[in-house]
Parts: structure tokens; C-alpha cells; sequence
């Protein structure tokens, strides 16, 4: 299982690792030795899954609403945003309840093999959509700022219409293979107890390739973009100091 964060507008990230640590795993596997129900439990974690889901989708939900009722606000750049609260969307509504009817029983998976195959598509699609999508702004901001001309005359509400689908394909095909044999080859039975996570040892080299292009990068590219259009911005107010001290 994975953490539990999907990216609000707030700016929440998660990586895909596993959620299902040893802790869970053994006391999960002794409450099955020891023939005990186990009873949902309204404990700290899925309280608190519960509310930040809800908050969460108020939150891009409200937003989204000002952008699709004010037209002044459908701009080029806002379709980039516009992309985001949707993908934030889906991943609180996708993931999220399932995520909280693991917490209540202690981390063990109780739901059937069809919802864990939907939960781990998913949770793997939409979670690199959304760093992905990040990275896109990330990568317009820099178009604007280093190349304002041919961004002017290039850039429109189609082109960031097409580039935000791209970002959906891009992910897609990236994540279809690996998911595509997990689902048929590799899947961790669920007869055993509290699991319902992507075999990755079995596929390691296509989650390591994954951790780091759909996730790492596009946060390092962030942070080199800021830095970038920050000395950019720098070099061109001491330009303009120059030319008016002359």
C-alpha cells in the first residue's frame, strides 16, 4: 500500500512505497494466528485520512468551480491548473476511501482482489500524473521566462489543452507495462493476510526506472526551475540598474 498523500492544491506529494511496513504485516498476521475478529477501529490515522480527503476535495473542488464559472479566468496558463485540480480530484476520490477502510483495520486488506487491482492502477496512474503535472508548469514557466517571444506567439489554450494530454499519455505508457504484467504474472496472492501492493521486486528495474522519472525528476526539475527563473529574474533587474545608472 502506498502513503497517503495525494497532491492537493497545497502542494501534498507521495512516493510509491510501501505503506504495508513490518509493524502492520506482524500484528495483522498475529490477530490471524490468534483466530481474533478484527473489528474496525476509529483510530488517529484513519480520522485523520478522513478529514484530509474531505478538505482536500473541498479545496480543489471550490477552486475548480471559480475557474469554470468566472470566464475572465480561462486563460492559456490556467489550463495547466485547471489540469491539476482535476488529477487531485480523482486521486482523493480513487484512493482515498479505500485508504481509510485499511487504516481502520490496522493496515490489513479486507476488500476483495478486483478493488485491490482497481486501488493499485489507480493509485500508480494517478499519482505520477500529478507530479507530472506540476512539472508541466514548471516547464511553462520556464518557456515564458527564457523564450517570452516564440511563448507569446506559440503558446494558446489549445496548446496547453494538448500539452496536459500528453502528460496523461506520457504517464500512461510509461506505468502500462509494469502494471500489465503485475496484474497478470506477479500479483501478491491476497490469501495472505494485510497485503495488497505491486510485486516490485519481481519488476525491479521498471520501479526503480519509475521512482525516479515519474517522481524524483519532476520534483528536482521544480527545484531547479525555481532557482533558474529566480537568477534569471535577478540578471534582468540588474540589467535594467545598469542601463539607468548610464
Amino acid at each position: 500500500m502506498h502513503s497517503e498523500y495525494c497532491s492537493f492544491s497545497g502542494g501534498f506529494f507521495r512516493f510509491p512505497i510501501d505503506r504495508m511496513n513490518d509493524t502492520n504485516e506482524t500484528a495483522w498476521n498475529q490477530r490471524a494466528d490468534n483466530d481474533t475478529q478484527t473489528a474496525a477501529e476509529w483510530t488517529v490515522l484513519p480520522v485523520f485520512q478522513l478529514l484530509t480527503a474531505l478538505s482536500g476535495f473541498l479545496s480543489n473542488g471550490v477552486v475548480f468551480l471559480v475557474f469554470a464559472v468566472n470566464r475572465s479566468l480561462w486563460t492559456p496558463f490556467n489550463v495547466y491548473v485547471v489540469n491539476l485540480l482535476i488529477a487531485n480530484c480523482a486521486c482523493i476520490v480513487t484512493q482515498f476511501p479505500m485508504d481509510i477502510v485499511v487504516s481502520l483495520y490496522h493496515g490489513g486488506w479486507t476488500l476483495s482482489e478486483p478493488v485491490c487491482s482497481y486501488y493499485l492502477l489507480t493509485s500508480w496512474y494517478l499519482q505520477p500524473v500529478i507530479f507530472n503535472s506540476h512539472q508541466l508548469i514548471a516547464i511553462n514557466r520556464i518557456w515564458a521566462v527564457t523564450h517570452p517571444i516564440s511563448y507569446r506567439g506559440i503558446h494558446s489554450t489549445r496548446t496547453a489543452m494538448c500539452l496536459c494530454v500528453g502528460v496523461w499519455i506520457y504517464v500512461f505508457v510509461g506505468l502500462a507495462p509494469g502494471l500489465v504484467n503485475d496484474t497478470a504474472y506477479y500479483r501478491v496472492p491476497l490469501q495472505t493476510p494485510g497485503l495488497c501492493n505491486l510485486n516490485t521486486e519481481a519488476q525491479l528495474h521498471w520501479a526503480l526506472a519509475v521512482q525516479i522519472i515519474f517522481y524524483i525528476w519532476p520534483v528536482a526539475w521544480r527545484f531547479l526551475v525555481r532557482k533558474m527563473v529566480a537568477w534569471l529574474l535577478m540578471g534582468h533587474k540588474g540589467g535594467k540598474k545598469k542601463e539607468q545608472s548610464h
